[in-house]
């Protein structure tokens, strides 16, 4: 969903997430609305190395939107990786695209790029339910 200000005061965007009863911890979340489209951006891990910041903290998937009215060609990939190790995705005009697989996982900081600007989130382990525990990609560049 893209939200547009014109004049006045400006705005705060933000999403809540409530897990179903009976979901393990953490089953509530927050987070602000991604401030600005980019064609670069890192998501850090929910640790480093052997130090996850809980006990089975991971990266459980990667969401690139796509706002635009084109397709966007993404790459996605350890930071500092090879090029063997990323993956090439392709997202629709106007579509939010979810990546549940390799590169994605663990504790590894994400490089994504893009042709053209796009938002990026991702969604961390322990969680109660999916977008309970999410934090926006940091934009690089």
């Amino acid at each position: 969903v893209a939200v547009t200000s014109t004049g006045g005061p400006g705005l705060v965007v933000a999403r809540t997430v409530l897990g179903p009863d009976g979901a393990s911890l953490p089953a509530f979340g927050t987070m602000l609305g991604t401030p600005q489209l980019g064609a670069n951006w890192l998501v850090p891990a929910p640790g480093a190395g052997t130090a996850p910041g809980v006990q089975g903290a991971a990266v459980a998937s990667l969401s690139v939107s796509n706002p635009g009215p084109g397709p966007a060609s993404v790459v996605v990939g350890p930071l500092g990786g090879t090029p063997a190790q990323a993956k090439l995705l392709l997202v629709k005009a106007h579509s939010l695209l979810v990546l549940a697989e390799p590169p994605v996982g663990g504790l590894v900081t994400l490089d994504v790029r893009s042709d053209v600007p796009v938002a990026v989130e991702a969604d961390s382990l322990p969680s109660g339910a999916a977008g309970v525990v999410s934090s926006t990609g940091l934009p690089a560049g």
